[in-house]
Formats: structure tokens, sequence, C-alpha cells
């Protein structure tokens, strides 16, 4: 959007008319007119709804009979668009946007739709997006500081604004880098001291400024250049202000006299202080001050208004602030001579006839603002008066002196006839020679200021309404010439700051030619530096070889430094690296942020640092930076795997491989293994280089149980060069496969006989007897199923549960000849 114009929000009465359209509000009374708050973002494109905007098409206004005019101011911004409604639904009308709208310039519409019955009431509020950029109000800052200056000393403080609203035009400031010795207020935009200076010259920081939206927008940056002035007893140390100046108006009473108390200068920072007069004529002070209480008291007269500035320097710092008062008694006008320019002179015909004007005095008040101020000639002089309304100075007709030269004295008056301060016009008979408007013109000019443009402009006034020629006397170098008809200096050619003078003094005559009359002026040309110099590092590659790993964060590396050909704060360098590994000072000493890292590819770093001078805008110039580090043992073996899984079959014999450990050592050492733990039956060997186990060879290896897990532990020989070997451990799960080679074993076999017996006449299934057998295989191997044997041709008269081992009887059981039995029970490994 177009930026807007600084100042109040709009708020804009745009009356839209509608005919035969009424809109319903149930909050609204029959016959008044209903009220609608609707909202819109900022920025949306043209034909966007109003939220919270919908006129009902009832009240007799039908669609057909729309006829719509927008009136008003800015009126084009909206339209009213008809919705259908849809199965027996009402229509309605809704409010859209005809354009992208901006709250900046308007952020509160109010509308009007008139219908035929009932109107409508519609404000819009137009919400804002953060479209603004925030800026700094002015640029780049210096300040020049003592090298004792206490911790906690406001500095200076910067002002930034964002056109945006609320939250969004929230400006927070901060710096980047950030610096240990400065500290930035993020809402004040103050620069606080929160380091010492000593043994530094100057402090150089970079500051931004974000808004507070949710995607913030950063400002352009701004620099503050502290210049730190030394400390030492044989350089008075400079005092510093710590404040703003006050101002006080006082009224002195008209029946004053000399040595009379006026005022007495207000001190509530200070416990202890002095109080001195200041101004540059101190004599000519029209009150003296007591240093010690500060009372002000009336050294003389007070004839005209006066200003009188006060110094209250602290007793224990060197701190102070200065008090600038304005005298005035109340029959005085507080009036200022506005003739133009200085010193006031005329020049008059000898012969001239009466009433001719010499002179035009005007005057003002000293708020700048217009009055209608009344004239008076003091001394009596009957060659002149003076018109007491138009300010116009006169000749009476009495004889003039030729070449004589009158001294007038005038004084202004207000409406209420107080009188203001006095002057002197200096009235001449005769010819007068042309007056420039200034005695000594200073001029700041640019270096490549392009040769033929006007730099500055010489302008002297002819008494006698003649034309005035110009000429340089005094042109060191013939660097400038001059408009002889116009007074218009510029250059002859391009000046560059850093290769000339910085500072030219010309005289310029002005010349009558009809009267011969001259006059000459000094013209004062200060050569200004431009930020036309790109910093330059004095080496485009900075290496630094067999840096070792193992160096401190902070620990300097090497020095860069640029140089800017630029003078004044266009020369001051700060320095920025674009890589998080390592940071720089303000000085160029490069130093790892972090710890460094040997297994980086080709064991080096390589970056670019950045020379940024403090113009505006900033030139920025850059070197790469090369850092090759050297081996030192911080890594330790790393393990192709953190556990390593295998199985071997219960019966394996010596030598059987079991598993291959490998592990990696980044600093290049040799790697040795063990095993450190879970071999306390020894069944296993390690090769300590190869990373080879295997089963032992003699005693044969005796495997039990499930799994075997054991501790492989990896040490490098420290051959990088660090305090001492690194070790690391993995873990190798063997696992241990069963095989059948255990027979199933009866538990208490030899009693099964005497607890065998059941009853005369027990019904089929009468429980007889638990067998069980044990297998010392695992898994599916020491399974165990039961079974009886049967004789050939002969049927049993008992069952065995293959699974538990109980016995049953099949038949009803009898005594006979028969009954005792004898049965071969099997097991069954399954």
């Amino acid at each position: 959007m177009t930026k807007p114009e600084t100042g109040p929000v709009l708020l804009l009465n745009l009356v839209l008319l509608l005919t035969l359209v009424s809109p319903v509000c149930l909050s609204a009374p029959r016959g008044h007119a209903a009220r609608y708050l609707g909202q819109i973002a900022e920025n949306c494109a043209a034909g966007t709804p109003v939220d919270g905007v919908t006129l009902q098409d009832t009240g007799g206004c039908s669609r057909t009979n729309l006829g719509t005019s927008l009136t008003g101011e800015y009126a084009t911004h909206f339209r009213l668009v008809y919705h259908r409604g849809h199965l027996g639904q009402q229509g309605h009308l809704g409010l859209v946007s005809a354009r992208a709208l901006d709250r900046e310039f308007i952020a509160v519409y109010k509308l009007r739709v008139e219908c035929a019955r009932v109107p409508a009431l519609v404000q819009v509020t137009v919400s804002d997006l953060n479209d603004n950029i925030p800026r700094f109000i002015g640029g780049n800052v210096t300040v020049e500081v003592d090298a004792l200056t206490p911790r906690g000393t406001a500095l200076t403080r910067f002002g930034a604004e964002d056109a945006d609203a609320e939250r969004n035009g929230r400006v927070t400031f901060y710096a980047s880098p950030e610096s240990h010795l400065l500290h930035v207020h993020a809402r004040s935009g103050q620069v606080l001291l929160v380091g010492s200076l000593l043994g530094l010259s100057h402090v150089t920081l970079r500051l931004f400024v974000k808004d507070g939206g949710d995607a913030p927008l950063t400002g352009e940056p701004v620099f503050l250049r502290v210049h730190v002035c030394g400390h030492g007893a044989h350089r008075r140390r400079e005092t510093r202000s710590v404040s703003e100046e006050q101002n006080f108006t006082i009224t002195v009473p008209d029946q004053a006299r000399v040595g009379d108390l006026v005022f007495t200068v207000p001190d509530h920072r200070f416990q202890q202080r002095w109080f001195q007069v200041t101004s540059e004529k101190e004599e000519e002070s029209p009150v003296q001050v007591e240093r010690d209480s500060g009372r002000l008291y009336l050294a003389r007269p007070l004839r005209e208004p006066a200003q009188v500035t006060v110094k209250v320097q602290s007793r224990r710092a060197d701190d102070w602030y200065l008090c600038r008062l304005t005298l005035s008694m109340l029959s005085q006008a507080d009036l200022q001579w506005t003739m133009f320019p200085s010193p006031y002179l005329g020049a008059v015909s000898p012969d001239a006839m009466p009433g001719t004007v010499v002179y035009r005095l005007s005057a003002q008040q000293r708020d700048a603002t217009q009055g209608h101020a009344q004239f008076l000639l003091l001394d009596n002089d009957e060659c002149f008066e003076v018109d007491r309304r138009s300010g116009e100075v006169r000749t009476t007709g009495r004889p003039l002196t030729p070449g004589k030269e009158y001294l007038l004295r005038v004084q202004a008056l207000d409406q209420q006839g107080r009188k203001g301060a006095s002057a002197y016009v200096s009235v001449l008979a005769g010819y007068r020679p042309p007056q420039f408007t200034n005695t000594t013109y200073r001029v700041n000019v640019a270096e490549n200021t392009p040769a033929g443009q006007t730099v500055a402009m010489v302008k002297a006034d002819s008494f006698q309404v003649k034309s005035v020629s110009y000429q340089l006397l005094v042109n060191p170098g013939n660097l400038f010439s001059i408009n002889q008809q116009g007074g218009a200096l510029s250059l002859t050619r391009a000046v560059d700051y850093e290769s000339g003078h910085k500072i030219h003094n010309l005289q310029v005559r002005a010349s009558e030619s009809e009267t011969g009359l001259s006059s000459v002026a000094e013209v004062v040309v200060h050569i200004t530096d431009e930020n036309d110099c790109t910093p330059e590092f004095l080496q485009s590659i900075y290496t630094r070889e067999n840096v070792p790993e193992n160096m401190t964060p902070g620990s300097s590396l090497l020095q860069v430094l640029a140089r800017d050909c630029d003078s004044g704060v266009n020369s001051d360098l700060s320095y920025f690296v674009d890589d998080g590994d390592f940071a720089i000072t303000s000085g160029g000493v490069v130093s790892p942020a972090r710890h460094l890292d040997y297994e980086r590819p080709n064991h080096m770093y390589e970056f670019v640092v950045v020379a940024v001078d403090a113009g505006t805008p900033p030139r920025t110039g850059t070197a790469s930076v090369r850092i090759r580090v050297s081996n030192s043992n911080d890594e330790a073996p790393v393990f192709s795997q953190s556990v390593y899984k295998t199985f071997l079959s219960e019966d394996a014999g010596p030598d059987t491989l079991v598993a291959i450990v490998h592990a990696n050592d980044l600093d290049g050492d040799m790697v040795s293994y063990a095993i450190t733990g879970g071999n306390e039956d020894r069944n296993f060997l390690l090769d300590n280089h190869k990373g080879i186990i295997t089963l032992r060879r003699s005693p044969p290896p005796r495997l039990r149980g499930l799994q075997y897990v054991l501790n492989i532990t990896a040490t490098d020989d420290n051959a990088s060069g660090g305090p001492y070997p690194l070790s690391s451990s993995a873990h190798v799960v063997v696992g241990i496969n069963d095989i059948n080679n255990n027979k199933p074993v009866f538990q208490e076999c030899h009693n099964y006989s005497l607890n065998a017996a059941v009853l005369e006449n027990q019904p089929p299934g009468t429980f007889v007897l638990r067998v069980r057998a044990h297998d010392a295989d695992t898994g599916v191997n020491g399974d165990v199923r039961y079974g009886i044997m049967h004789r050939d041709g002969v049927s049993s008269a008992f069952e065995i549960d293959p699974d538990s081992g109980e016995f049953h009887s099949c038949t009803t059981t009898r005594t006979d000849a028969r009954c005792g039995l004898t049965v071969a029970m099997v097991t069954c490994v399954c």
C-alpha cells in the first residue's frame, strides 16, 4: 500500500443511497435506522466481503427495483452486491470492497444505506496488517565519553516509527551482534554503558529496529559510534551533561533594583553542586548567581528582555546540566527584531526629500507569532523619524551631512505598550557599498560533487538599487568559480576528501560598476566526506595451520585487518563472520565459538569475514579465512553395531566362529578389543586386533542356558596425542540352539508299584496313579508325552493321559486272578 501521511486517522462519513431496500435489524425500533458493525482486513483484494454486514431483502424492497448510488468522499471504496436466496430463504444485500484498503489511510468507515422504508447505518473497521517496515528517526550517531564513565550511564537514545497500528506498530530495538559493553533497551531505544571502556579508543554498535507483528519486519540498521576519551593527570577530563536542559521564564518586578533577589535556580539532581553564569558576555549579564545557593541577583537595570544561561555543576563528579533563563519585566514586551541582514544598515542621498524611506523596522514575538508591534525612535534625532505603526524610518527634511553615519536607536512595543529590546540602525548620508547577507559564509561541499554544480549562493544588496557583480578575490587552486551576475558558487572540478585539502578559504567581492563601490565577504568551504570507499582487507585469504582441535573456545586464532580510505564515521569498521563456529571481535580477532572438529572434510574450516563501515548506506568488504585443524584424541572408537546377535548349537565344538566385531576410530588411532563381561565360564575367545570371537579349543566348550551376552570393549591406542586412551563398548548376544541329546527319566519310579491300587467294582475312569518324567533338553526337545505298552493280543484295563501322566481305569474293576497287572509305561519326547 502507499505509505500514508502522518496524522490522525480519517473517519469518513460515506452515504450510500439505496432506493426501495429496507434492511432489517431486530435491535432497531421500527422507523429507526438499523445499525451494523462490519470488519475487513486491509490489503484484501477487491470484492472481499465485509464481515458482519448482511442486509435482508425485506420491507418490500425487491432486487429488481434496486437503484443504488454511492456518494461521499472515498465512497468508491465499497459497493453493494445482491445474493439470491435458495430453497425459500430470503435474499440479502452484502457489502464488499471495491479496492484494496489501507488502514493507515482510513481506519474506520461510517456508511449509511438509505432504503425507501428503513435506513441502515454501517460502521466498517479496517483491521491492521503488518505491511509497514519500521525505520529509525535520524541516522548514525556519534558520542564522546570518558574512559572512566560509570557503568549504567545513558549514552544516547534512538527513536523509530512504524506506520502500522497497535502491536504491528510497536517497535523493539536491539543490537546485532550484541555487545558486552553497551546495552540497548528494547522499548525505549536508550543505550546504556554496561562495561568498562578502559584501554579502548572507540566502540561501534550496529542497531536494528523491528515491529511486533506475527512475522516481524526489520528496518535498515544504524550505527552508534562511541569515541572514548583518554584519562590521565596531564589531561583535563571532559565534563558531560547528564540530561536535557531546563528552561525558565522569569518576570522581574518593574520596581526591582540592582542587588535584589529575582530567582533561585532549582536543583534536585545533585546533593552538592555549584552554579555559574555561562553567557558569552558574562560581564554584561544583567544578573549574578550565588555560587553555592543558586540565588540570582539583579546586577544592572533590566532595560529589555534578556537571556541568561546558568551551569549547574556537581561537586562530586563531572556531571552538569544547563538552565536557560529568560528575564523580562511586566512592562517589557517579549519581542525580537526580524530585520535582515545584520547589522542593520541604510543609505540615503544627502539631498533626499522629506519623507524618504531609508529603512523599515519589523519585529515579532519570540514564539514566532506575528504581533502588531509599534516602533519608537529613542534618540532625539531631528533628521529622521519613525512611523509608529509601519516601522518606516524616514527623513524629516532637515539637512543631512554628506558622508556622515547617523546611528539611530529604535525600540519595539507590543499591543499593550510594553517595551521590547532596542536596536541600532546605521544610516549613511551618501553612497554605501553593497552589503552581503552574511559577513562570513560557511559551506559544506560533499566530495565527488560534479564540476559546475552550484554549491552556494552569495548575495549582496545594493543600497543604490544598482546591479551588483561578483568576483573571486582569493581562490586557492582555482577550485571554484562564481557567476558574476547571480553570485552562484560552483566547483571547477570534482574534489576528493581523502586526497586534498579539507577547508578552503575564499574571498568574494561584490561591486557596483556604476558607483565603483564594493565590499568583500569571506566564504569558508568545508569538503565533507562521502562514504565512497569500500573496506578492503590487507589480505584476500587469511590462513592458520595446525590448530589443535581441542583448542578452548574464545582463544585467539588470528587477526584480520581492513582499511577504509574514507574519514570519520565512514571509516569506522565493524567485523562479522558468516560461520557460527567462529566469532570475531571489533578489532578483527577471530576465535572459535565452539570446539573444533578434526574429522571435518579435509580437516579444514573455510568461511568469510565481512568488514562493514558505519557510513550511510554502509559499504562492505570480504576476505576468506581458512583454518586447518590438527588431530587430537577426542573421538572414542565407534562400533559398526551397538548390539551384535548370533546363534550357536549347544554342541558346537572348539574354534567355532561366533561373531566378528568392528570399531572405527575417527581420529585414525588403532583399536584393540577385549571381552569385559559375560564370559565367566571362559567359553569364548577374542582376537584383540581383528575382533574375531570363537569358542575355546581346550578344554572343549560347554554351552549352557538360552543365551550369552558378551560385553566387548574397543580401546584406541591414543596415537593422535590425547590425554588418555578412549574406549567404547558393544554387546554380542549369543543365542544357544538346543539339540535332542537327553532321554526322559521317570521320577520316583520305585514308588509307582507301591502306590498303584484301586478298589473293587470302581467304575471306568477311576483315577489310579500319576507318573512324572523329566527331559534335560530345552524347548520342544524337552516336552514329554506318556503312553502304555501292551503285550501282543492283550488289551489293557487302564489308560494314561499323554500330557499329564495320569492313569485311569477303562473297565469296572474286579477281584480275580487277573487283577494284578503289570504295565510298561513309555514316555515319548515330542
